[in-house]
């Protein structure tokens, strides 16, 4: 397992990131989405298309998606991006 991808609240700087920079001090390479910030901005409903464009573009394939809470996040979305990364353990960090 190399690639990790977090989604979660990134802004402010917590454990979001926290998690981003001690993955990627252990030489995973990672990748993440600021879920609650697209949320936030757009509402929920326009982030979730948001989030999949963003989870669809990813420069890696995630072996590990790790999900922060995972509020912002509908279970249609969660689906899709399961059935996107099959392969792929995912994580609810709460």
């Amino acid at each position: 397992m190399k690639n990790i991808l977090v989604l979660g609240y990134m802004a402010d700087l917590q454990t979001g990131m926290y998690i981003v920079d001690s993955a990627e001090e252990l030489d995973y390479n990672v990748e993440f989405v600021d879920i609650r910030m697209l949320s936030k901005k757009h509402g929920v409903q326009e982030a979730q298309k948001m989030i999949l464009h963003d989870v669809d573009v990813l420069k890696n394939k995630p072996d590990l998606i790790i999900v922060l809470k995972g509020l912002e996040l509908a279970p249609e979305t969660l689906k899709a991006i399961k059935l996107l990364y099959k392969d792929a353990t995912i994580v609810n960090w709460f």
